[in-house]
Parts: C-alpha cells; sequence; structure tokens
C-alpha cells in the first residue's frame, strides 16, 4: 500500500569540485593512451580553468558581499586578483604563472581562431632528424603531452589550495562535491 508523504529536499552542490573531479576522471583516463588520448589534453586543461573559476566563485560568495553583481562581467584573472590580494606578487611565481598559461589556452580554445605560426631556424640536421624535425605549434598544442597536463593538474590543485588559504577557507572545500538532505512525514489522509 502506498502513503502520501510531503518530502522537503535540498541539494548544496559544489560544481567547483564536481567539475574539478571530472578533470581527474579525464586525466585517469588519458594515463591508459588508449586511441586519441592525447587529445583528451584539451578538456583537461579547459576543465582545470573551470575549477579554478568555480572556486574564485564559490570562496566570492562566501566572503564579498558585492561577488554576485561582479561575478559575470570580471575575468578569472580579476577574480583571482581580488581573491589574493592579501598575497603580493604571486603572479610573479611559477605556479601562478601556469595558472595563467592555462587560463590563456582557455580562452584560446573557448574562442578559437586560426592561426599562421611561423619559424625560421638554420640547423645542422641529418635526413632522420630532419624528418622528425617539430613544426611550429600553438600554445595550447604544446600542452599536448601526459608530463604536461600532470603538471597541469598538480599546479591546478595547488592554486585552489592557495585560493583557499588566502581567504580562511578549508582546502576540504577543493574537492567537497556538495551535500543534501532530506526530511519525509507522512500525510493522513
Amino acid at each position: 500500500m502506498k502513503k502520501k508523504y510531503k518530502i522537503n529536499s535540498e541539494s548544496n552542490i559544489n560544481t567547483h569540485a564536481e567539475v574539478f573531479h571530472c578533470a581527474h576522471v579525464l586525466y585517469r583516463t588519458m594515463q591508459k593512451k588508449q586511441s586519441g588520448w592525447l587529445y583528451l589534453s584539451l578538456p583537461i586543461v579547459t576543465i582545470c580553468a573551470f575549477s579554478i573559476e568555480g572556486l574564485c566563485n564559490h570562496i566570492g560568495n562566501k566572503k564579498i558581499d558585492f561577488w554576485k553583481e561582479i561575478e559575470r562581467s570580471t575575468s578569472i584573472k580579476s577574480k583571482i586578483n581580488i581573491l589574493m590580494k592579501t598575497k603580493k606578487d604571486f603572479w610573479g611565481r611559477e605556479l601562478w604563472q601556469t595558472v595563467s598559461d592555462i587560463i590563456r589556452i582557455r580562452d584560446m580554445l573557448a574562442h578559437p581562431k586560426s592561426e599562421i605560426i611561423e619559424k625560421m631556424e638554420t640547423l645542422e640536421l641529418s635526413d632522420e632528424e630532419l624528418e622528425n624535425h617539430p613544426y611550429p605549434q600553438t600554445k595550447w598544442q604544446t600542452t599536448m603531452d601526459m608530463e604536461k597536463i600532470q603538471n597541469i593538474m598538480v599546479k591546478t590543485k595547488n592554486a585552489m589550495e592557495e585560493l583557499c588559504e588566502a581567504n580562511n577557507i578549508d582546502t576540504y572545500d577543493i574537492y567537497d562535491t556538495g551535500s543534501w538532505s532530506q526530511e519525509s512525514t507522512t500525510i493522513n489522509t
């Protein structure tokens, strides 16, 4: 026999953590080196940028009264500057230079444009070396290797930890995908 229930439920979804988890899943898939694995680097880099921006929005909504007013019109770098206000010259550090590269690559992929890359070199090479000589590549193409993607994953995590620490937020928030609760009461008929 079915009963009638009144159900109140709530979910609190921390999208930045879900997105960062997605980057980890893609990276683990990439490590298997199945056909096409190299192309997983593109969404991984993009998702790392989304994770950083999502965490900025998560922290900003908790810590800054006017965040909702600036959230949509403010660049990722500007959001980071606002949240890292207590840290001086952080963009000069290797970690944050990598974050800057991640953001630049994300922007290039989100707003793709064809480009011509020219390179002029004079080299002494054997025929085999000439055949294997690399062609000029875009910034995003240079990230397409396992070691570079691993570095991007680590630097994303480290940057997210620093954002939390600079704003007195538990670094657990990086991984906390959220919570849900539900109450139900029987309705007597």
